[in-house]
C-alpha cells in the first residue's frame, strides 16, 4: 500500500541520515588524529620536559626552574641563580597534585607552586593544549648526558609524552641532543639506548618520514659542542644501519661554514648526509651589517640570506629542510645577567608570525620546527604564559604575555598563533600577511618598526654577533 511504501520511504531515508551522520564522524575522527607517515604539511615543537621539583621523587631538586637544583625558587636580587626560567607559565589549570610549593608568592599571599613534567597530568594538559591549537605533535628533547647517567626521569617523562600523543591523536618523535657531551661518549650513549628508541618506535603514535621511523639528532658540528667529524659519520651510519630517517639539528652556517660552525674540515660531507636539515634560529637574527638586533627587519633579513638558499642546497643534496621558529624570548636569569630582559619582544605574535610568513610564503618550506612548547628558562615557550602582570607572583622578575606596550592576548595566544600556520601547512597553503588578532585582543596593528627594541638592548645586541658565543 502506499502507507507502506510511505513508511518504507522513510526508514531508508533514517537509515540514509544515520550512515551519513556515522561517516561525517568517522570523518571528523580521522581528521582529528595526525598522519604519523610523514614530516611533510607538518608544525612540530620541541618538547624539554625537562623541569622538575622536591615533590616528584626523582632526587633532582628544582632543576632548570632553578640555577642550582637545591635552591629554592624564590625572590633573587642579587641574580645568584635561584631563578633559572623567564616566562611565567599560566598555573591557573593545573592541579593542587600537580604543584610543588616555592619561595614565590602571588598578589593574595597564596603560595606559587611549579610542576613537574615527571606527573603524566602534566603532560597530558600540555599536549592536549597542543592539540587544541591544531598543532601536530612534539620533538621530545634526550639529553646525551641523561642517557649516560640516571635515565630514569628522562624516560618516566618520554613515555609521558608517548600516552598523552596516543590519548590526544598527536604525533612525537625522539631528538637527541649532544650538550655538553665529548665525541666518545655519543656514539655509546646511542647504542646504549637503542632498545628503548626502538621500542617507542614501535608506538602508534612515533612520527614516520621517507618511510622509516625518524629521529633527530641535535648539535652535532656546532663549534660549542664537542662532536667531531669521525664520531659524526659513525652516528649516522650507526642509524642508517637501524633504517632510520636522521633529522639533523644543525649550525645556522652549516651551508657556508664559518661563524657557529666547528673550525674543522668535514662538515660540510656530515650535514649534507642528514635525511632533514634543520637549522638553528633562535639568537641568530642580525640586521644588514652584522649586528645583533632581534627585530622584524632581522627576521626578512634571515629569510633571503639563509632560508631561501638553504632550502635550494637542501634540495639539491635530496634532503628536505625544516627551519626553526620562535615566538620571542629573553634569558637574563639563566645567563645569571649577561642576557638583556625581554631582548626578542613578542610584539603580540608578529615577531612568530613574520618568522612563519616568510618561511611559508616566500621560501616554500613544507614543515616547521617551533622552538618549544615549554622552554621557559631561554623565554621562547610556546604553551601557556600567564597573560598580565596580575598573574605572576610579587616577588619576582617574570615575563607575562601583555609586557610589551599595546598587547592584551590570552595565556594560549602562541599556540594559536602556531595553529594558523599549522592549517596552512596541512592544506599546503600559504599564511596571511597579516596576522589576524584574536577578538577581544588587543595586537599591533601592524608590524612595529624595526628598531623598536629598548636603549638598553640596541647599546647591547649592536655588539658582534658571536661575542657572547652560541646562545
Amino acid at each position: 500500500s502506499k502507507a507502506t511504501v510511505s513508511v518504507l520511504n522513510c526508514e531508508v531515508a533514517k537509515a540514509a541520515m544515520i550512515t551519513a551522520a556515522i561517516a561525517a564522524f568517522s570523518a571528523a575522527a580521522t581528521a582529528d588524529v595526525v598522519d604519523r607517515s610523514s614530516m611533510t604539511g607538518k608544525y612540530m615543537m620541541g618538547y624539554q620536559g625537562w623541569f622538575s621539583t622536591p615533590c616528584d621523587g626523582f632526587g633532582r631538586g628544582w632543576s632548570h626552574w632553578s640555577c642550582g637544583k637545591d635552591a629554592v625558587p624564590g625572590p633573587d636580587p642579587q641574580d645568584n641563580g635561584t631563578l633559572c626560567f623567564e616566562n611565567w607559565p599560566d598555573m591557573s589549570e593545573y592541579d593542587a597534585d600537580e604543584l610543588c610549593p616555592t619561595n614565590l608568592v602571588y598578589a593574595d599571599g597564596s603560595n606559587a607552586g611549579l610542576y613537574s613534567a615527571a606527573h603524566p597530568k602534566t603532560v597530558r594538559r600540555h599536549i592536549q593544549w597542543l592539540k587544541d591549537a591544531g598543532v601536530d605533535g612534539v620533538w621530545k628533547q634526550r639529553f646525551i648526558a641523561t642517557v649516560t647517567g640516571n635515565s630514569s626521569f628522562n624516560d618516566r617523562v618520554a613515555g609521558n609524552v608517548e600516552a598523552a600523543c596516543e590519548a590526544t591523536g598527536r604525533v612525537w618523535a625522539t631528538m637527541y641532543d649532544v650538550s655538553g657531551q665529548h665525541g666518545d661518549v655519543v656514539l655509546g650513549a646511542l647504542e646504549e639506548d637503542w632498545p628503548k628508541l626502538e621500542a617507542w618506535m614501535q608506538g602508534d603514535r612515533y612520527l614516520h618520514h621517507r618511510g622509516r621511523p625518524a629521529v633527530a639528532v641535535w648539535g652535532m658540528g656546532f663549534r660549542s659542542r664537542m662532536v667531531n667529524v669521525s664520531t659524526a659519520h659513525a652516528v649516522l651510519d650507526f642509524f642508517e644501519s637501524k633504517n632510520v630517517t636522521v633529522v639533523g639539528g644543525t649550525p645556522t652556517w652549516w651551508r657556508t661554514g664559518g661563524h657557529d660552525v666547528m673550525n674543522t674540515t668535514g662538515w660540510d660531507e656530515v650535514f649534507r648526509r642528514f635525511a632533514v636539515i634543520s637549522p638553528w634560529t633562535v639568537g641568530r637574527y642580525s640586521s644588514v651589517d652584522g649586528t645583533r638586533l632581534e627585530t622584524l627587519q632581522s627576521i626578512d633579513n634571515y629569510v633571503t640570506q639563509f632560508i631561501i638558499p638553504d632550502l635550494a642546497e637542501a634540495r639539491r643534496v635530496g634532503a628536505d629542510y625544516m627551519p626553526v621558529v620562535w615566538p620571542g624570548g629573553s634569558a637574563q636569569h639563566e645567563s645569571r645577567g649577561v642576557e638583556h630582559w625581554n631582548r626578542a619582544p613578542r610584539f603580540g605574535g608578529w615577531f612568530l608570525w613574520r618568522q612563519l610568513y616568510n618561511a611559508i610564503n616566500r621560501a616554500g618550506v613544507d614543515m616547521i620546527y617551533g622552538a618549544m612548547v615549554d622552554e621557559v628558562s631561554e623565554g621562547t615557550a610556546y604553551y601557556k604564559i600567564a597573560s598580565d602582570n596580575a598573574s605572576v607572583p610579587v616577588n619576582a622578575k617574570l615575563l607575562y604575555n601583555d609586557v610589551d606596550p599595546g598587547v592584551r592576548v590570552p595565556t594560549d595566544w602562541w599556540m594559536q598563533v602556531a595553529g594558523k600556520a599549522a592549517e596552512a601547512l596541512r592544506a599546503g597553503q600559504n599564511v596571511s600577511e597579516v596576522l589576524e588578532c584574536c577578538e577581544g585582543c588587543s595586537c599591533p596593528p601592524a608590524p612595529p618598526a624595526a628598531d623598536v627594541v629598548s636603549e638598553e638592548s640596541v647599546g647591547y645586541w649592536s655588539k658582534p654577533l658571536f661575542d657572547k658565543g652560541a646562545w
